[in-house]
């Protein structure tokens, strides 16, 4: 046997086993998966999602159980991020930050595979990092749990078509809207902008968010201003998207304010100023006439 290669795998009864198709394991996902919330979601999310499932622990290692592990923002970022023809794309730390916002939220009833009122992840602090933990890891990396393929098959294939096109009909807020966008990371903004509406109580139906997109259409020149105007209204928690030159809020009505109205509210209040530059128009004989007459008028009122 030549020096670096590997010895073959042995059975406890002598046989030699059969070198594995595709090495590193695997993760099961749910046909249901199509079915489920995170699929109306951006790509992010399911990205995110996947990359969680496939890091997670399959056995006790060290401090970790079973469907745990630990991680830093950074790593997901750096994992998770994708390319534009040669130009890498990376997701923010802000956009990661809601993903597992999301993720920590109970679930809907309609999120398949998922207990209603459960989360999907946990996490907890830790040394230069975070412990993720999968909700349900071993119920759900389990073969023995799901439906065998062989088994009504045709039943099953008829329950995911019907699926599908409910979601179509009640829930194509994102599939027909946001997925039309070409820019991914306006597609990230728009529903971050949308979860931080539904956050505050104030959800956007369809109608909402292509009032939203052809406002964004009006004020901003380019997909770049786009996505600055929805991450300030998300920031500042703005229910409205406003231009660029808005830079201040009025906390009263709870919107931003111009600046530059206001700085010129402010020129026409100062009257003094706008007085003393017309003065510059009159002869100095006109000047002394204007001022007697104003002590004139002056001396006949304190009489």
């Amino acid at each position: 046997m030549s020096r670096g290669e590997k010895l073959p795998l042995i059975s406890e009864g002598g046989d030699k086993l059969a070198e594995p198709l595709i090495p590193g394991g695997y993760i099961l996902l749910s046909r249901k998966l199509i079915e489920s919330e995170i699929w109306r979601k951006p790509p992010l999310y399911l990205k995110v999602w996947i990359y969680l499932l496939s890091r997670a622990q399959s056995s006790e290692y060290k401090n970790l159980k079973r469907g745990q592990l630990w991680i830093t923002y950074q790593e997901i970022i750096d994992e998770c991020s994708w390319y534009m023809g040669a130009r890498i794309e990376k997701p923010t730390k802000a956009q990661i930050f809601n993903v597992l916002e999301w993720m920590r939220k109970p679930c809907s009833a309609d999120n398949a595979g998922a207990t209603p009122n459960a989360t999907m992840i946990t996490t907890s602090k830790a040394t230069r990092g975070m412990v993720i933990s999968i909700e349900n890891f071993n119920v759900y990396q389990d073969s023995k749990n799901y439906e065998s393929n062989t088994e009504n098959n045709g039943a099953d294939n008829t329950g995911i078509r019907s699926g599908r096109n409910r979601i179509n009909k009640n829930n194509n807020i994102y599939t027909l809207i946001i997925a039309s966008l070409q820019n991914e990371k306006l597609k990230q903004a728009l529903q971050s902008f949308i979860d931080m509406r539904e956050k505050k109580g104030k959800p956007l139906d369809e109608k909402g968010i292509k009032i939203i997109l052809k406002k964004l259409e009006s004020i901003a020149k380019n997909d770049d201003e786009r996505i600055q105007i929805l991450e300030d209204s998300i920031l500042n928690e703005w229910q409205d998207v406003y231009p660029l030159k808005y830079k201040t809020v009025d906390k009263s009505v709870d919107k931003p304010v111009d600046k530059m109205w206001k700085n010129t509210n402010k020129s026409k209040r100062n009257k003094f100023h706008n007085f003393t530059g017309k003065m510059q128009n009159y002869t100095e004989k006109e000047l002394e006439e204007i001022a007697r007459r104003k002590f004139e008028k002056k001396v006949k009122n304190e009489n």
